[in-house]
């Protein structure tokens, strides 16, 4: 079997053709890495050995631009990368091969997501939440929880950043569900609704 021509598909993919009619498209990287070339004699009992490493070289490839994208977690990118129609396999020997590079880190990610979270005012359990969405492991949820900033002062900042009339149920009641909803706890909610109330009632 000989390949008859190579043709230059994308900057980072080639697809090799052979004069029997197949096709194979990989990773220019494997492409050079393996030597081949038009004119080449191709041994096709290890066709199959050449589509694996192709289908390997491309998901790599994938896997990167998606993390140049932003930032995952390894479950994160895995399920994104099957999601997208990448094997198994594939996916998984990917995020191995980036975490052996050092470019996935779930504790820095968990880090940054804390941050992120704590900044937009959210209280503890909305940002388990996140940690769970964006598939962090829980073994590494409390370590970065510990950032996290005092959720009475949090939730003291947020009330008083609304116009709060503590003399309606009806506000006290939405302000309090809507506490509950970014994930403050009923036992923070009551503290600092407590303290907002004396205060507004000492004015």
């Amino acid at each position: 079997m000989q390949i008859i021509s190579v043709k230059k598909t994308s900057p980072e993919n080639v697809t090799v053709i052979f004069d029997n009619g197949n096709s194979v498209k990989m990773a220019r990287n494997l492409f050079l890495d393996l030597r081949l070339h038009t004119g080449m004699e191709f041994d096709e009992a290890k066709m199959p050995e050449l589509l694996k490493a192709s289908s390997f070289s491309r998901c790599k490839q994938h896997a990167l631009r998606l993390l140049s994208q932003r930032m995952m977690s390894r479950k994160e990118l895995k399920d994104k990368l099957i999601c997208k129609g990448e094997a198994e396999e594939d996916a998984e020997n990917s995020v191995t091969w980036l975490l052996n590079l050092g470019f996935l880190d779930d504790s820095a990610y968990a880090d940054l997501l804390v941050k992120h979270y704590n900044q937009k005012g959210y209280g503890s359990a909305r940002i388990r939440n996140e940690l769970y969405r964006h598939g962090i492991p829980k073994d590494l949820w409390e370590q970065a929880l510990v950032n996290v900033s005092d959720p009475v002062e949090k939730i003291l900042d947020f009330v008083r950043s609304k116009s709060i009339d503590f003399n309606s149920k009806e506000q006290k009641r939405k302000i309090t569900q809507t506490l509950y909803r970014r994930g403050f706890s009923w036992s923070d909610i009551h503290s600092a609704l407590n303290l907002l109330e004396e205060s507004w009632e000492d004015e």
